[in-house]
């Protein structure tokens, strides 16, 4: 039987699997400029890095997978089902990548093998990070979703904040086999919370969802989902991920653990505006916070375009960012959710999600360093901002008002 106390604990250990799971996916974006030079060694450091966000990218095609794989199961058997399960497929590939020799070892076998670790945290990936979205929005925690659903955000954030101090460990230890430690600690922590999450009791999704008959799939709603969500994402990228290693090795203006420290800075502006945009969510509603977002992620990108290298660690313009990119991404999900019939939300939801990352957000850094490569200018980043930003405000029109589903 289980009882509110399993449920509270599966709850908050669905929360600390987030943590780590974004530790584990984040840490190889961090570490980008660092895995191309014992990966994929190039005299031209651009080169080098356009194969390493390369491979990040390639690597996105395991989340449809996983959407395909762990969307059917958390809708037919429950989402804790999944949750009890995903993590481990995060936690072993994370641990292998610390542990692989480099491409001066054993050659061409190790970017395989990054490869093929980068596919399994995709397909994982799915399974996890929507699962708790889900799970949290249907069991009901609290009377104030938006704010419930922060706190899944708030852990993906702490997750990418911890990785930031790793990847800083990390480029401060390159030249010594130091820079393998944050992998090994994320591995070995994803591997603790699996382990842990294994004591609890399943929720059968009777519980929570009615599982019988079969259900209508919103399809404009997964075009939504795929714009919203992937535009939110390549955003997020753009600026937390590809931004400091942009500065610090295309353009070889600031040390790269200055640029990654002015990252870890913005990444905690993030933290506190993510809570205060679901705040504002639950007073004025999902759509108006996200356009508000959106119209201030133009304006900003437009003021900074063409100075952008020059204030790299200006507390201000990291505010402002933030903000928006936090007013942005906050109340997106609860919008999402609620587009979907309980019986076939897990799908829906996740492989709008997937397909979005795939095609905006983790191919953002690839996409944004070979126009960088191409036009030598620091404002193609903003335009690429931008090009998000639209892409997100027409994500909005698609969307149908709907009555909150159980």
């Amino acid at each position: 039987m289980t009882t509110s106390k399993n449920r509270t604990a599966l709850y908050l250990l669905s929360l600390f699997g987030t943590v780590a799971e974004y530790y584990d996916y984040a840490l190889y974006g961090f570490c980008a400029a660092l895995l191309a030079h014992y990966f994929f060694p190039d005299t031209n450091e651009g080169i080098a890095l356009l194969k390493t966000y390369g491979l990040f990218a390639l690597a996105s095609m395991g989340r449809p997978v996983g959407s395909l794989i762990f969307g059917w199961m958390g809708d037919k058997f429950g989402r804790s089902y999944v949750l009890r399960r995903s993590m481990i497929g995060i936690a072993i590939p994370t641990t292998i990548i610390a542990l692989t020799p480099d491409q001066e070892t054993w050659g061409s076998i190790s970017a395989l093998i990054i490869l093929i670790c980068r596919f399994l945290q995709g397909v994982f990936v799915s399974g996890e990070g929507d699962g708790v979205r889900i799970y949290i929005y249907e069991s009901k925690i609290g009377r104030f979703p938006y704010i419930a659903n922060a706190f899944v955000g708030l852990s993906m954030i702490i997750g990418a904040f911890i990785a930031s101090f790793g990847a800083t460990f990390a480029l401060n230890n390159a030249t010594t086999w130091h820079w393998r430690l944050p992998f090994i600690f994320g591995g070995c922590l994803g591997l603790i919370i699996f382990a842990l999450r294994q004591k609890f009791v399943e929720i059968p999704i009777k519980k929570t969802v009615d599982i019988q008959g079969k259900a209508p799939i919103n399809w404009r709603g997964v075009l939504a989902t795929i714009l919203l969500l992937g535009a939110l994402g390549g955003s997020y990228h753009l600026f937390f991920v590809f931004r400091p290693t942009f500065i610090a090795k295309l353009s070889s203006t600031v040390l790269a653990h200055h640029a990654q420290g002015s990252t870890t800075v913005a990444l905690c502006f993030y933290m506190l505006f993510t809570l205060a945009a679901a705040c504002l969510a639950e007073r004025f509603g999902g759509r108006r916070v996200i356009f508000g977002g959106a119209i201030g992620l133009i304006a900003l990108s437009l003021t900074f375009s063409s100075d952008m290298l020059a204030n790299y660690d200006n507390p201000w313009m990291l505010a402002a960012f933030t903000l928006a990119l936090a007013m942005m991404s906050s109340p997106a999900f609860i919008l999402i959710m609620r587009q979907f019939d309980p019986r076939v939300r897990f799908r829906c939801t996740s492989i709008g999600h997937s397909v979005g990352s795939l095609l905006l957000s983790s191919s953002a850094p690839f996409l944004a360093t070979f126009l960088w490569a191409t036009f030598s200018n620091s404002a193609t980043l903003a335009v690429h901002l931008i090009f998000l930003a639209c892409l997100s405000l027409g994500a909005l029109l698609l969307l149908r008002p709907m009555k909150q589903a159980s």
